[in-house]
């Protein structure tokens, strides 16, 4: 098993370390067009998600993948060992999506967002063009 390997690996070159503070982030990026208007008017919509973790001194659990049975959550339990719906609460990639999904389709989540510091990466785009979306 490759990550049964890499994660012995990674133990051995970390066993003198007393810092064993880790994270996983994850960062999304939806692009949406806009049909029938100049490309200037593309929205780019970012999200990040991190989790702060800390690496064990040895593998345990007995689920996860990658990295899961040497990373252990601020309580002290092994990532291999959460649920599926555990990980999805908690986890780098729940929290970008979570970001991201609200943003992409505001009218399915109901949610109304601040859009004050938005900043478009295109310069192109008018403020009042902002406006007339966010509004």
């Amino acid at each position: 098993n490759w990550s049964a390997v890499r994660n012995a690996a990674l133990l051995k070159l970390l066993a003198p370390e007393t810092d064993r503070h880790a994270f996983y982030r994850c960062a999304l990026v939806a692009f949406r067009f806009n049909l029938g208007q100049p490309a200037s008017t593309t929205d780019v919509i970012t999200a990040t998600g991190e989790w702060r973790l800390t690496v064990a001194r040895e593998a345990s659990g007995k689920g996860g993948f990658g990295y899961d049975p040497i990373m252990r959550t601020p309580e002290g339990q092994s990532v291999a060992d959460l649920s599926a719906d555990e990980k999805n609460q908690l986890s780098h990639r729940a929290q970008a999506i979570q970001q991201l999904l609200p943003r992409l389709f505001p009218e399915r989540f109901n949610l109304q967002f601040d859009l004050s510091g938005y900043q478009p990466i295109n310069p192109l785009v008018s403020s009042q063009t902002q406006q007339q979306e966010s509004g």
